[in-house]
């Protein structure tokens, strides 16, 4: 069993982009299955509109070699941010 922790750092690839910053944690409590939790701020388009801020839940449980489920739910902590998110995704490496 063990943590693994993640830094995103600003960076703008184009004009449309926004910056986002981002600190996470995830326990991965067995071979398959991994729990964590994150905090996102990310720009706002509006010159003066605050950034928004989100604390987010994740779940994660790998199917197969290669396959792996992928979920979410994230809390907006400012009125900029979504009131409540959430998302199922599957990602396959070869």
């Amino acid at each position: 069993r063990d943590w693994s922790f993640n830094v995103a750092v600003p960076q703008v690839f184009s004009s449309t982009t926004l910056p986002v910053f981002g600190v996470g944690a995830a326990w991965n409590f067995s071979p398959a299955s991994s729990l964590g939790v994150n905090y996102r701020i990310e720009s706002n388009l509006l010159p003066d509109a605050p950034a928004a801020r989100t604390l987010g839940l994740t779940y994660g449980y790998q199917l197969s070699t290669g396959l792996r489920l992928n979920t979410n739910l994230g809390r907006g902590l400012t009125d900029t941010g979504p009131r409540w998110g959430a998302g199922l995704s599957i990602s396959f490496t070869h």
